[in-house]
């Protein structure tokens, strides 16, 4: 019998970007049966680091299919504001102010 885990999904506002449009933080949410740990995971904490992005979007597609015993919590996009900035390695070369 193939099971699939129910995934919630939230946006929370953190502000806004120069447009008017809401900047947000997605959260995604999976819930357990409540009979083991509760398990937190962020990525893109910092602007320049999207690469966990990537990897949390693969986890959600695994773990959906799973049966959980405790609630999961994934924030794929945890800084927009930084990553919004552009700051860091994405500008590296001929847009790099520094370069």
């Amino acid at each position: 019998m193939s099971m699939t885990t129910a995934i919630s999904q939230e946006n929370i506002v953190v502000g806004e970007v120069a447009n008017g449009l809401p900047l947000t933080i997605p959260v995604y949410r999976l819930k357990g049966d409540g009979t083991g740990p509760n398990v937190y995971v962020q990525a893109n904490m910092h602007g320049a680091e999207v690469q966990g992005n990537a990897v949390i979007y693969q986890l959600l597609e695994q773990l959906k299919h799973l049966e959980l015993k405790g609630d999961i919590t994934l924030v794929p996009y945890a800084n927009p504001i930084g990553c919004n900035q552009k700051s860091g390695e994405f500008t590296l070369g001929r847009f790099d102010p520094i370069t």
